[in-house]
């Protein structure tokens, strides 16, 4: 199983957008509050490119380096100051899947390695997730979804599990889910309806993982 974790496992309040508007002041010198900025379903480097876009400035390898070292850094420091919170039924939902020997679970995540376990880390979450996919190389969600689906094989002996679930709250991680043939269970807490998961091409959505058990996962 692969969890997305913004808005499907957490909430950091507003703390990621608000790291990526100091990150960019400092390194580029641009103001942005990043208010109308849509994050659901973006990736640390996508979210970069279409905000470097839009003020018609252009990056180099050097400065987007700079850029994600300053990241963590930034969102340590807020995350300090507010924890992230876990999502209703997600504390319960790992652990019961972190006691069954059925269940292998991992990542399938925009962020970048370091952000992901400090926004895990300051839910308590951290302790469920020892693999994933993540997206500091690539900005196209597939392709982290491909990156996962690798380290699942390595950590089951180099055989895939029969059945793969991708679990996320947008429409991206339905198609991440599809470039990997998985399954999909929507978790409609933002931005994407019940209907729209769906619509994308879920195997199923709910409104949150609160009433979610094991055992619907081997129902497929």
């Amino acid at each position: 199983m692969l969890f997305d974790i913004d808005g499907t496992l957490i909430t950091t309040h507003g703390a990621g957008r608000r790291a990526f508007a100091v990150c960019l002041k400092k390194v580029f010198d641009i103001e942005d509050e990043l208010l109308d900025m849509q994050f659901a379903g973006g990736t640390d480097r996508g979210l970069l490119a279409r905000i470097l876009e839009r003020h018609g400035r252009a990056s180099s390898p050097a400065d987007e380096r700079l850029f994600f070292r300053c990241l963590p850094g930034v969102l340590k420091d807020l995350l300090a100051r507010k924890p992230a919170d876990p999502l209703p039924g997600v504390r319960r939902l790992l652990s019961s899947l972190a006691e069954d020997p059925r269940f292998v679970i991992g990542l399938l995540t925009g962020n970048i390695p370091a952000c992901a376990h400090l926004k895990l880390h300051s839910a308590g979450l951290e302790r469920y997730f020892e693999f994933g996919g993540f997206g500091e190389r690539h900005a196209d969600r597939a392709r982290i979804a491909r990156t996962a689906m690798r380290e699942m094989m390595l950590r089951c002996g180099g055989v895939l599990p029969p059945v793969i679930w991708v679990v996320g709250d947008t429409i991206f991680d339905v198609e991440a889910a599809k470039a990997i043939s998985a399954f999909t269970l929507g978790v409609a807490a933002g931005r994407f309806s019940v209907r729209d998961l769906l619509d994308a091409g879920a195997t199923a959505a709910v409104e949150s993982l609160e009433h979610v058990r094991p055992d619907f996962f081997l129902g497929s």
